[in-house]
Protein backbone atom coordinates (compact mmCIF):
# COMPACT_ATOMS: atom_id res chain seq x y z
CA UNK A 1 0.00 0.00 0.00
CA UNK A 2 1.46 3.50 -1.32
CA UNK A 3 1.51 6.21 1.30
CA UNK A 4 0.55 9.38 -1.36
CA UNK A 5 1.08 12.97 -1.26
CA UNK A 6 0.69 15.79 -3.31
CA UNK A 7 3.51 16.50 -5.13
CA UNK A 8 4.32 19.93 -4.00
CA UNK A 9 4.13 18.40 -0.04
CA UNK A 10 6.79 15.73 -0.74
CA UNK A 11 5.60 13.28 2.24
CA UNK A 12 7.89 10.38 3.40
CA UNK A 13 6.74 7.75 5.41
CA UNK A 14 8.64 6.79 8.06
CA UNK A 15 6.19 4.68 10.19
CA UNK A 16 3.21 5.51 12.08
CA UNK A 17 4.15 8.42 14.03
CA UNK A 18 6.03 10.26 10.86
CA UNK A 19 1.64 11.23 10.41
CA UNK A 20 1.45 12.79 13.72
CA UNK A 21 0.17 15.81 13.48
CA UNK A 22 -1.00 15.50 9.60
CA UNK A 23 -4.68 14.58 8.44
CA UNK A 24 -4.72 11.29 6.42
CA UNK A 25 -7.32 10.31 3.94
CA UNK A 26 -8.68 7.13 4.50
CA UNK A 27 -11.55 4.74 2.97
CA UNK A 28 -14.78 4.30 5.23
CA UNK A 29 -14.22 0.88 6.85
CA UNK A 30 -11.01 0.54 5.82
CA UNK A 31 -8.79 -0.13 8.79
CA UNK A 32 -5.18 0.66 8.64
CA UNK A 33 -2.08 -1.34 10.47
CA UNK A 34 -0.45 0.71 13.25
CA UNK A 35 -2.31 3.87 12.36
CA UNK A 36 -5.80 3.23 13.33
CA UNK A 37 -4.32 3.54 17.38
CA UNK A 38 -3.34 7.06 16.27
CA UNK A 39 -6.07 8.10 15.11
CA UNK A 40 -8.31 6.85 18.31
CA UNK A 41 -5.71 8.74 20.21
CA UNK A 42 -6.44 11.96 18.33
CA UNK A 43 -2.53 12.29 16.99
CA UNK A 44 -3.94 11.57 13.79
CA UNK A 45 -6.51 13.28 12.17
CA UNK A 46 -8.75 10.83 9.37
CA UNK A 47 -10.97 12.08 7.17
CA UNK A 48 -12.68 9.09 5.26
CA UNK A 49 -13.85 9.18 1.78
CA UNK A 50 -16.13 6.17 -0.07
CA UNK A 51 -13.07 5.13 -2.31
CA UNK A 52 -9.83 5.75 -3.06
CA UNK A 53 -10.52 7.56 -6.07
CA UNK A 54 -12.35 10.43 -3.83
CA UNK A 55 -9.38 10.44 -1.77
CA UNK A 56 -6.93 11.27 -4.27
CA UNK A 57 -9.16 14.35 -5.86
CA UNK A 58 -9.79 15.57 -2.24
CA UNK A 59 -6.25 14.97 -1.96
CA UNK A 60 -5.45 17.32 -5.09
CA UNK A 61 -8.04 19.99 -3.71
CA UNK A 62 -6.37 19.82 0.01
CA UNK A 63 -8.43 18.71 1.62
CA UNK A 64 -5.56 16.68 3.72
CA UNK A 65 -2.10 15.76 3.13
CA UNK A 66 -1.80 12.04 2.84
CA UNK A 67 -3.68 8.97 1.52
CA UNK A 68 -2.91 5.43 1.64
CA UNK A 69 -4.04 2.92 -1.49
CA UNK A 70 -2.92 -0.55 -2.93
CA UNK A 71 -0.42 0.70 -5.63
CA UNK A 72 -2.65 -1.04 -8.26
CA UNK A 73 -5.08 1.22 -7.65
CA UNK A 74 -2.74 4.01 -7.19
CA UNK A 75 -1.11 3.86 -10.63
CA UNK A 76 -4.75 2.76 -12.41
CA UNK A 77 -6.29 6.04 -10.56
CA UNK A 78 -2.79 8.09 -11.71
CA UNK A 79 -3.45 7.41 -15.48
CA UNK A 80 -7.38 7.82 -14.85
CA UNK A 81 -7.35 10.95 -13.79
CA UNK A 82 -3.99 12.37 -15.19
CA UNK A 83 -2.34 12.95 -12.29
CA UNK A 84 1.17 12.44 -13.58
CA UNK A 85 3.35 15.38 -12.05
CA UNK A 86 0.71 16.25 -9.42
CA UNK A 87 1.53 13.42 -6.91
CA UNK A 88 4.38 12.03 -5.40
CA UNK A 89 4.98 8.75 -3.80
CA UNK A 90 6.39 8.14 -0.21
CA UNK A 91 9.71 6.16 -0.64
CA UNK A 92 8.78 3.81 1.88
CA UNK A 93 4.99 2.30 1.46
CA UNK A 94 2.73 1.84 4.72
CA UNK A 95 2.53 -1.89 3.84
CA UNK A 96 4.02 -4.69 1.74
CA UNK A 97 3.34 -8.49 1.40
CA UNK A 98 4.27 -11.38 -0.42
CA UNK A 99 1.59 -13.49 -2.57
CA UNK A 100 1.72 -17.52 -2.28
CA UNK A 101 0.10 -19.69 -4.15
CA UNK A 102 -1.07 -23.55 -2.81
CA UNK A 103 -1.85 -26.28 -4.10
CA UNK A 104 -2.72 -29.56 -3.30
CA UNK A 105 -0.22 -32.05 -3.54
CA UNK A 106 -2.48 -34.55 -5.71
CA UNK A 107 -2.64 -31.40 -8.06
CA UNK A 108 0.76 -32.08 -9.63
CA UNK A 109 -0.21 -31.07 -13.20
CA UNK A 110 -1.46 -27.60 -12.08
CA UNK A 111 1.41 -27.28 -9.20
CA UNK A 112 3.64 -27.76 -12.65
CA UNK A 113 1.86 -25.15 -15.10
CA UNK A 114 1.95 -22.75 -12.20
CA UNK A 115 5.86 -23.03 -11.40
CA UNK A 116 6.48 -22.63 -15.29
CA UNK A 117 4.16 -19.96 -15.46
CA UNK A 118 6.14 -18.03 -12.92
CA UNK A 119 9.68 -19.05 -13.63
CA UNK A 120 9.05 -17.94 -17.12
CA UNK A 121 6.58 -15.09 -16.53
CA UNK A 122 9.43 -12.33 -17.58
CA UNK A 123 9.52 -13.43 -20.69
CA UNK A 124 5.71 -13.98 -21.78
CA UNK A 125 4.64 -11.52 -23.80
CA UNK A 126 0.77 -11.88 -22.97
CA UNK A 127 1.60 -11.18 -18.66
CA UNK A 128 3.96 -8.18 -19.65
CA UNK A 129 1.13 -6.99 -22.04
CA UNK A 130 -1.08 -6.89 -19.21
CA UNK A 131 1.26 -5.48 -16.47
CA UNK A 132 2.01 -2.66 -19.08
CA UNK A 133 -1.69 -1.82 -19.48
CA UNK A 134 -2.50 -1.54 -15.61
CA UNK A 135 0.85 0.30 -15.54
CA UNK A 136 2.35 -2.34 -13.09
Amino acid sequence: NEIVSRRMIRFEYEGPKSLIGHILGGVAGHKYVDIDPLVHMGKIAREDSKSEEQNLKKLLAGRFEVTILPQSAALYYEKKLNLSGRIHYSKKPHTSYSRHILVQPELSEIYEYIKKFVENRDANEPWLKSLKKYGL
